[in-house]
């Protein structure tokens, strides 16, 4: 899943803001009940372990991305990987497990409030 600015970013493959793609295997999306400053918010926690917050117009627009997005996580499941790479010495993945998880963060779509 990617985001453009406009019809011209897209054609040109111009991703808002250089954003890479992102990956919607192991992917979860819900509703953010626990999000208490607008309504009709949704949550998508990527297999990364980043989550971005996501904010329809009114309830039947937020369903709708809620069954879009399920079903492409659903379909990104039963992909196969095109190639497997060979398993990391033990010492590099533990370092490559800790520095991922220095880089999970938080994201919104929300403008921050001054």
């Amino acid at each position: 899943m990617a985001f453009y600015k406009d019809a011209k970013s897209l054609a040109l493959g111009v991703p808002y803001h250089g954003e890479e793609p992102f990956q919607l295997r192991n992917a979860l999306c819900d509703v953010a009940t626990g999000y208490k400053k607008k309504k009709h918010v949704f949550k998508l926690r990527l297999g990364n372990g980043s989550e971005w917050l996501f904010h329809g117009k009114d309830e039947e627009e937020m369903h709708t991305w809620l069954q879009g997005l399920g079903t492409a996580i659903t379909e990104a499941q039963s992909v196969k990987a095109k190639a497997l790479s060979l398993p990391l010495p033990s010492s590099t993945a533990t370092d490559l497990s800790l520095a991922k998880k220095d880089k999970e963060k938080r994201f919104s779509f929300f403008p921050k409030k001054k």
